[in-house]
């Protein structure tokens, strides 16, 4: 500690640290310039053009240097290497050479500075009491009391904190553009001799896509040919379809339900896939820093209480007393520790090839009690399989399967691929189609040398009156005894066969929903199917309750209506048909491989191959939520003990000290615990 004249360089130092922080040059003279320079000059005036206001924006920070996200890496660098280099020379001034005080004050102060800025900066701009104004008195009170090792201690660790959480942030934003640089999306361009399919990273200005009915606007873009109706109401929530021709703006996310459109993208496809990504990465940015404001607050909340709390343990005990309480730091740690282990578990998801795209997820799927499953698709095998073709005596099954393939020939969901793989099985050579119109949950129709085709399910037929022949009858009732689905074809206003598709359930699936069910959670199935193999599956895979001949917008419906019963909802979906449930889902999770909009609205997107990967991910939920108890308590405990030793056992700054960074260090262990055990959630998996 320093001698008789702490005071002197105390009002020196503060002066000169003062002038040099609020200079307003670009390029601050050095801190031994300022303190030789002649002390008791005028301070500078305010230029009479600048608002009073203004000059105390410029002298004090709207935010806490505690949790500001704009602090570089280089700046927390240089004053960890600052704060650990005083740390160094005034131990070894408490310990032997008193002299080292001198040489280290300056830096001392210019730390108290900062807190003391900050906190002046909060009372002032925020209207709050917080950790920012306790920073500021702790240390200032220290700085005057002479403890220069106790201010570098704090400052060593502070700064330490925050470099592992900005390395920690950055090794997650690594592992995100790992995963994210996975092969882009196939768009349909023009070229010379037709239509041709390109990866949307190689997209260039002057490529053309075309857009058919049943499929997603890629990006945005301006129409140039064609006419369609598009459905917009996963970007705006409205249902009215809206049309879009020549001369006129689409945006990406859109859906086509009639016609055909050409359009020439506003960006290249490297912009347009670095744009996704970037917008993927901003997200999440935003979601750690909404974090680190929200851990700011919880620290906030015991602020209060600890100044109120240290006020009467002055009047009672005395100075030191008072400044050991403020030294507890109840709740402080947690604006590190918090928000270091959701970014840690984030990573981990990543290294199991799980996408969050929305880093809150994973935080409310800890309170998911139901989780209501898709059926094709999801908790079946991606594509289904043509089992058989049933055709009326005066048509041949070729015919009736080259029709129904030509009108899905430009779709993807896994019933259009099924047909046209089956088509091209058996070498049918397609027909020209015109005047495509989809529907969703319901069909496509096409105009095909100007008879119109329809590929419908039997709530069409039923919905618009169409007889079904006497052998469709019993085609349907053999078929839905079996589990399969079947799909009609229909000639103007006649069935003219039906094809039957057998979807097998994925091996991982019955598994899957047993665990679930362990883990306390109501499990669903909701389906476009129809009642038969929607209650087979069902009743194979022992889940809670089904749904059938379910619209998308009845889909959305039962979650709505679930959530008005106080549910947490979690859907797992993967086409077109989800994205209306995947909207409305508390957790959207969609399989990798998706359709564009489930992938686009789904919150979290798991690797294809697995859905077993759900269950990684409520595990990591899981471990999250005793994590951040753990820091919670980590936090609070050290916190408690000081308190009560400094009315027991007349404990000092240094046991506050001790208790504080023992405590700060088990919760950033604690925190880190997902980088040392991984294996754990891979033991539960099997």
């Amino acid at each position: 500690m320093l001698t008789g004249s702490t005071p002197a360089i105390f009002s020196l130092s503060t002066q000169a640290i003062g002038r040099w922080i609020t200079r307003p040059s670009r390029r601050k003279p050095t801190l031994g310039k300022l303190l030789a320079a002649d002390s008791n000059s005028p301070p500078r005036q305010p230029p009479a053009d600048v608002p009073h206001s203004n000059i105390l924006r410029h002298l004090l920070p709207t935010e806490s240097i505690t949790t500001d996200p704009t602090q570089s890496k280089q700046t927390i660098q240089t004053h960890l290497y600052l704060a650990l280099g005083s740390l160094g020379l005034s131990s070894v001034a408490l310990l032997a050479v008193p002299v080292l005080n001198l040489v280290t004050f300056p830096v001392q102060v210019y730390f108290v500075a900062r807190f003391l800025r900050s906190g002046i900066g909060q009372v002032i701009w925020k209207r709050q009491v917080g950790m920012a104004v306790i920073d500021a008195l702790v240390t200032g009170a220290l700085l005057g009391l002479g403890y220069f090792w106790a201010i570098s201690l704090y400052a060593s660790f502070f700064y330490w904190s925050r470099s592992m959480l900005l390395r920690t942030g950055n090794r997650y934003q690594d592992d995100m553009l790992m995963l994210t640089s996975t092969p882009p999306r196939q768009v349909r361009v023009l070229r010379d001799a037709g239509e041709a399919w390109i990866g949307l990273d190689t997209l260039a200005l002057d490529d053309t896509i075309v857009v058919y009915a049943g499929e997603v606007v890629p990006v945005d873009g301006l129409v140039t040919g064609g006419l369609a109706q598009l459905d917009q109401r996963v970007l705006t929530g409205e249902a009215q379809p809206v049309e879009r021709e020549a001369g006129q703006h689409v945006l990406a996310l859109t859906l086509v339900l009639s016609g055909m459109l050409q359009i020439r993208a506003r960006q290249t496809g490297t912009s347009t896939v670095a744009a996704q990504i970037n917008s993927l990465l901003q997200d999440m940015h935003s979601y750690t820093a909404a974090l680190n404001l929200q851990a700011e607050q919880i620290g906030n909340r015991y602020a209060l209480p600890m100044l109120l709390f240290s006020g009467g343990t002055l009047l009672l005990l005395g100075p030191i007393s008072a400044l050991t309480v403020l030294c507890a730091y109840i709740g402080y740690s947690l604006r590190i520790t918090d928000p270091l282990s959701v970014l840690n578990y984030l990573q981990l998801a990543t290294r199991h090839q799980i996408l969050l795209k929305d880093g809150q997820a994973l935080s409310t799927l800890h309170t998911v009690d139901t989780i209501i499953f898709d059926k094709t698709g999801t908790l079946t095998q991606e594509q289904p399989q043509v089992v058989n073709i049933y055709a009326d005596a005066d048509y041949a099954e070729e015919e009736v399967l080259t029709l129904a393939a030509t009108a899905e020939q430009h779709q993807t969901h896994p019933i259009a691929r099924a047909l046209l793989q089956a088509a091209a099985e058996r070498h049918l050579t397609l027909r020209t189609s015109t005047d495509t119109r989809y529907e969703p949950g319901v069909g496509v129709t096409i105009n095909v040398d100007g008879s119109i085709v329809r590929v419908v399910s039997a709530r069409f037929l039923e919905r618009e009156g169409i007889a079904v022949p006497l052998y469709a009858e019993t085609v349907q009732s053999y078929c839905y005894q079996r589990g399969h689905s079947l799909v009609y074809v229909v000639l103007d206003d006649t069935v003219i066969g039906a094809i039957e598709l057998a979807a097998q359930v994925r091996p991982e699936a019955p598994s899957l929903v047993e665990q679930l069910q362990n883990l306390g959670k109501t499990v669903m199935i909701v389906s476009g199917d129809h009642e038969q193999p929607t209650r087979r599956l069902a009743q194979a895979l022992h889940t809670d309750a089904y749904y059938a001949e379910m619209l998308p917008s009845d889909k959305a419906g039962l979650i709505a209506r679930l959530q008005r019963e106080g549910k947490t909802v979690c859907f797992v979906g993967d086409g077109i048909n989800d994205a209306p449930a995947l909207k409305q889902a508390n957790v959207a999770v969609a399989l990798h491989g998706a359709a564009g909009p489930a992938l686009d609205t789904a919150q979290i997107i798991l690797p294809n191959a697995d859905l077993a990967h759900l269950l990684t991910l409520f595990n990591l939920a899981g471990h999250l939520h005793d994590s951040m108890r753990g820091n919670l308590v980590c936090s609070i405990v050290p916190g408690v003990i000081t308190i009560a030793g400094v009315y027991l056992f007349n404990f000092g700054i240094v046991a506050a000290y001790v208790l504080y960074y023992t405590g700060f260090a088990a919760g950033i262990t604690n925190a880190m615990l997902p980088r040392v055990r991984p294996y754990k959630l891979d033991e539960q998996q099997q």
